[in-house]
């Protein structure tokens, strides 16, 4: 994508983005794994693009693309980015509360230039609530997480130009691995969801501080805008209609894409309605069972189906893409289990 300046534009909160991003990346049936698949993607174009000292061009491409992705794995738990962000860099580092972070200087146990006495645990939590208060109420944007970040952390840019090669791909891997063991915990009752949003923060931390490396001046949020207009950049819909899939999709997600596929055919009133019936019956008959996934004359009923589909003439253009993207996830499907 091109990165052109946009025009001037009243900058979006990021409770907006994510409350747009989530219109059109709905994202109902998947999983934090297929998100995180996504999150990882990106960081590992940011990784890439660092290594090989390339333009801003593309590596601020995938930045944008992880900050979406990073919104929906919030909106799958129902965290709002805005606060994850300013809770745990409420203007200040988080450990030893100096604006500008002095950590590597003193240790990250230092808070006092007087008395070099640490904070204790519940000083330094009334530090960092108090000024979430205050900073909560405003407009938190996009551009005022990269600042912050920047401001913090000085220091970010100058490692990441002189060592990103290694150090950038370390850090996302710490730190999405953090993320992972925390929303894992989550989900098997062993951890609380501030503890996502805290890795959340983090990761996007090293992020922002790869921003716009090579060149100054190009607006994330704007490019955010241009990116987005249309609502999908790659189906140009709203919500998407891309077939869902990740690196490693998983057999369920697969099946709901279909599911929802033939339900969609059905409601068009297009296809043989006794057929698609016949499918939905079988993929329901098959969960009662306990059986994972349908049988082999599932995959026959439900392949038939599109194949007709496609080869009559006049199809409206909608069901043709539906009916493609219902084909693409039952050869995924059918690739993955071996059949």
């Amino acid at each position: 994508m091109p990165h052109v300046r946009a025009k001037h534009r009243q900058t979006a909160t990021l409770r907006e983005w994510q409350q747009k991003l989530r219109a059109i990346y709905p994202n109902k049936h998947m999983s934090p794994d297929y998100i995180m698949t996504h999150i990882y993607t990106k960081c590992s174009i940011i990784g890439k693009e660092i290594i090989r000292d390339r333009r801003a061009l593309k590596l601020n491409d995938a930045i944008i693309g992880y900050f979406a992705w990073i919104m929906s794995m919030c909106s799958h738990f129902e965290i709002e980015i805005d606060e994850a962000f300013v809770g745990r860099f409420p203007e200040m580092c988080p450990y030893c509360l100096f604006q500008t972070c002095q950590c590597d200087s003193y240790g990250a146990e230092y808070h006092d230039a007087v008395t070099k006495r640490p904070p204790a645990e519940q000083e330094r939590m009334e530090q960092l609530e108090q000024a979430y208060t205050v900073l909560i109420r405003s407009e938190i944007s996009l551009p005022w997480f990269v600042r912050t970040i920047s401001k913090i952390y000085p220091s970010n840019r100058t490692l990441l130009k002189r060592t990103g090669h290694t150090y950038v791909v370390a850090k996302f891997l710490e730190e999405g691995g953090e993320l992972h063991r925390a929303y894992s915990g989550f989900m098997q009752k062993r951890g609380h969801k501030d503890a996502i949003a805290t890795e959340v923060a983090d990761l996007s931390a090293w992020v922002a501080s790869c921003w716009d490396l090579d060149s100054e001046g190009f607006d994330i949020d704007g490019q955010m805008a241009l990116r987005f207009r249309d609502g999908c950049p790659i189906c140009k819909s709203k919500p998407c209609e891309c077939p869902r899939y990740a690196i490693t999709p998983g057999e369920e997600e697969l099946i709901l894409q279909i599911e929802e596929g033939l339900r969609a055919l059905r409601e068009a009133k297009v296809g043989d309605p006794i057929e698609i019936d016949k499918a939905l019956a079988e993929t329901s008959e098959a969960r009662s069972r306990g059986q994972h996934v349908p049988g082999e004359s599932w995959f026959r009923r439900a392949s038939d189906i599109v194949i007709k589909l496609q080869k009559v003439s006049g199809t409206a253009v909608e069901v043709i893409k539906t009916a493609r993207n219902i084909q693409l996830a039952l050869e995924m499907l059918h690739t993955m289990i071996g059949s």
